[in-house]
């Protein structure tokens, strides 16, 4: 699926604003665009990463990034990635090595994927938030804000390692 199908499909929804003969407000556009821009937007990103990263998709062999040998796709896996942009959610081939023991998803190594559902661009911007406000009210203030909801642990994890890395004589100064 192309993008161009993808902002297609989300116009739809504006077709019986024009054919109701009312038409909607700033306002009420911008309420509805805040609403949908996920889906717009993270139905572009995942157009584009597909087309991009077609050739990792479409893996069937690859070889072992630690023994060299040749590997065959077993699997394909499914991973909903959410991003500042939205949700994207991607099939990627899964392959493993038995005599070394490796398994992974080549494409992840790629794009650069973070292991949790939340990725490394909500992440940043969420510690930036916790950092100043306590949890409950930085949560909602970024939900309305980007549309991404979070849950605890999505906070307390990758707050929890930054404090561990913030040594008392890197901070004081």
């Amino acid at each position: 699926q192309n993008v161009v199908a993808v902002v297609q499909r989300w116009l739809e929804q504006f077709r019986p604003m024009v054919e109701g003969g009312e038409r909607p407000t700033l306002q009420e556009l911008s309420a509805l665009f805040m609403k949908t821009r996920g889906e717009l937007l993270g139905g572009c990103m995942k157009a584009v990463i597909e087309e991009l990263y077609r050739p990792f998709f479409n893996e069937t062999i690859t070889n072992c990034p630690l023994c060299g040998r040749l590997l065959h796709r077993k699997r394909i896996d499914g991973k909903e990635c959410s991003t500042m942009q939205g949700e994207v959610g991607l099939g990627r081939p899964y392959f493993h090595c038995p005599p070394c023991g490796w398994g992974g998803h080549p494409v992840d190594v790629a794009l650069g994927l973070a292991r949790e559902r939340h990725q490394y661009d909500v992440q940043e911007n969420v510690i930036r938030l916790a950092a100043d406000l306590p949890y409950e009210p930085m949560a909602e203030h970024f939900e309305r804000l980007t549309g991404v909801a979070l849950g605890a642990h999505c906070v307390h994890a990758p707050l929890n390692e930054v404090a561990a890395m913030a040594v008392v004589e890197e901070v004081v100064p």
